[in-house]
């Protein structure tokens, strides 16, 4: 097909996302504030900009990770308002469960097999076996975890897929750090 005479233009950077790194293609003419986002998701950091943003982002996470035959945790960190409430929502949207909201009061809410925990009440992680946190670990389920870091002497101690997840609100933007481990026991 002969297009005619193009106007030039300068270069499109091409990035291939499929892998678990990103990787640039053809280097182009793109803006440095996509470039360093470029780099930090290569360190396994992410930005989100929005709530839905977040949500988006919760949903691949479970896609990449979710595998029926075993359990799969999200072991999210954050401060008061970092927006690991609206993580969770986006693996409710990935498993298409009715909306959740944060079990702050109650600690655990389940949801068939999506399992939404919120430890921050608890004194210790002791607490939350009296509670039957056993019980969860079963293959196809998945358990998301708020304020993990009061509980991860259990965590270390089960057999699971643990994405581990730590939000940090700057504002404008939230930043979303990720590990993956698989814990065996």
């Amino acid at each position: 097909i002969d297009g005619g005479r193009l106007p030039r233009v300068a270069p499109s950077t091409v990035v291939d996302t499929t892998l678990d790194s990103v990787n640039v293609v053809r280097d182009g003419s793109g803006k440095w504030e996509v470039r360093n986002e470029i780099k930090k998701r290569e360190a396994g950091r992410w930005i989100t900009k929005s709530e839905q943003e977040t949500r988006s982002f919760a949903k691949k996470l479970f896609k990449q990770y979710y595998d029926p035959r075993e359990c799969l945790i999200f072991a999210l960190e954050g401060e008061l308002g970092a927006g690991k409430p609206v993580f969770a929502q986006g693996i409710a949207e990935a498993m298409r469960v009715c909306p959740v909201n944060s079990p702050t009061y109650t600690i655990i809410k389940e949801y068939g097999r999506l399992i939404h925990i919120d430890t921050y009440r608890l004194q210790n992680a002791r607490e939350l076996l009296d509670l039957g946190f056993k019980n969860y670990l079963k293959p196809g389920n998945v358990i998301v975890i708020e304020w993990a870091g009061k509980i991860m002497k259990i965590l270390e101690a089960k057999k699971a897929n643990i994405v581990f997840v730590e939000i940090v609100d700057n504002g404008s933007y939230r930043e979303i750090k990720t590990q993956n481990s698989k814990i065996k026991t």
